[in-house]
């Protein structure tokens, strides 16, 4: 599967930001085959293999913290229910201001507001 550049992603190698979580066994695999596999052929192996959610991790993790923060910031605006709690809202709203004004103050409120949610939500 061709994945094409991800010009985003510049972690020398896969491996780099799979040391923040634990791949499932597949993964590892890939891993151990080349300890050197570019994020590229990384990302491409996980989905030729089915392997969804250690792609979401990848990408999650390989990711600069802004982007990583933005994309989710997507999935949830396009998942959030209108009927959700006042919270999840609040909290999605301090992560896109974080996004588009990412300093200190922002990075804070957006926690706050990630911690009234109890973590138990996409929003949080």
């Amino acid at each position: 599967m061709e994945i094409g550049n991800l010009t985003k992603i510049q972690i020398p190698g896969a491996a780099a930001a799979c040391r923040a979580f634990t791949p499932e066994p597949p993964a590892q695999a890939l891993l151990d085959q080349d300890p050197v596999l570019a994020p590229a052929q990384f990302l491409a192996g996980l989905l030729g293999a089915n392997q969804h959610r250690d792609a979401l991790n990848f990408l999650s993790h390989a990711l600069p913290k802004r982007e990583a923060v933005w994309w989710a910031c997507l999935c949830v605006r396009s998942t959030l229910d209108p009927k959700a709690p006042a919270s999840d809202a609040a909290a999605l709203a301090a992560a896109e201001k974080w996004v588009y004004e990412p300093g200190e103050q922002n990075r804070w409120l957006a926690l706050q507001a990630a911690e009234a949610t109890g973590y138990k939500t996409p929003s949080g």
